[in-house]
């Protein structure tokens, strides 16, 4: 059991430092109630504000709320028009949200006035003297001279508010001009060119190589007097043999007695076409005899297999290993 207690006792010591000291928090209220001015002397029929400013209880103006205060006359004052023992107040007002606020009255008989204020309490309570400390109690007493050699009381000047300064209008921002896009034109569709008809290759007669030999045109048959050829009437030549007539056709050539030849434009079109294929398929031979005699020196493609028969293993017999 003292095992626990001193347990507890122990946590207690260490966790005091840590704990958390939540501040007191009162509202503010009505606590002390001052007038102004204390004193002071005025001419019959003036008129005498009174200004009564409530505080709180650290020293300051209640704004948080209002508070009614009540202005009692003393039975000894000449300005006094309640009847002797009556409780109302005579004047009376609210401080609002400025913790402030004035009552006024005409004195018109001479001598002195009494005023007592307070917010709360009827005003047999009024019993402290003008004299008494300020921000004491919710108690506060005046006095007011009324007397013919009196000064006028000045009225203080309402404060003028300053002028609300009138907002500068922004300036309205141009639009900005939306820009309008230009169409894009129809594109006109370009017309066909019509095909040209490509002229027939003329055929240079120079070029043609004429196949077969050609034989020489016959002689001319023999005339006679006349200038008609002779058996004419028979159509035989002499001798009985009939005359042969000149050959025509594309494959004859245009000028007699020209015979087979080849022309040089032809044999050099040949070359230069066939020439590039020749080197070409020479090139490839000797590149496969270079591969060959290099591949025949090499040992281990002289070892390789030549055929898929060289690398087939064939089964042995026990007895023979």
């Amino acid at each position: 059991m003292v095992t626990v207690w001193l347990a507890v006792l122990l946590f207690a010591l260490v966790s005091a430092p840590f704990a958390a000291t939540v501040p007191e928090v009162f509202a503010s209220s009505a606590s002390y109630l001052d007038l102004s001015p204390e004193s002071a002397t005025y001419r019959p029929g003036s008129t005498v504000t009174l200004r009564a400013s409530v505080y709180d209880q650290d020293g300051k103006l209640l704004t948080g709320s209002s508070t009614r205060v009540r202005f009692f006359l003393s039975a000894a004052s000449p300005n006094n028009h309640n009847p002797p023992g009556s409780s109302s107040s005579d004047m009376d007002c609210s401080t609002g949200s400025t913790g402030q606020c004035a009552v006024t009255y005409v004195a018109t008989n001479l001598g002195t006035d009494t005023i007592c204020a307070r917010f709360s309490g009827p005003s047999s309570l009024c019993n402290e003297p003008a004299d008494d400390p300020e921000f004491d109690d919710n108690v506060d007493v005046v006095t007011t001279t009324i007397e013919a050699g009196g000064r006028t009381p000045t009225p203080r000047p309402t404060p003028t508010p300053r002028p609300t300064p009138t907002p500068r209008p922004r300036p309205t921002p141009t639009p900005r001009p939306t820009p309008t896009r230009t169409p894009t034109p129809t594109p006109h569709p370009r017309p066909t060119p019509s095909p040209k008809q490509s002229p027939a290759p003329s055929v240079d007669p120079a070029t043609l190589v004429l196949p077969g030999p050609l034989e020489p045109p016959p002689p001319a048959p023999p005339v006679d007097g006349a200038g008609k050829p002779v058996g004419s009437e028979t159509g035989s030549a002499p001798g009985g043999t009939t005359p042969l007539a000149p050959p025509s056709g594309p494959d004859v050539a245009p000028v007699a007695g020209v015979g087979t030849v080849l022309q040089p434009k032809a044999a050099t079109a040949v070359v230069t076409t066939f020439s590039f294929p020749l080197i070409l398929m020479l090139a490839v031979l000797l590149f496969l005899l270079a591969q060959h005699i290099l591949d025949a020196r090499d040992p281990k493609m002289r070892a390789a297999p030549r055929s898929a028969a060289d690398v087939v293993l064939e089964f042995q017999d026990e007895e023979r290993l």
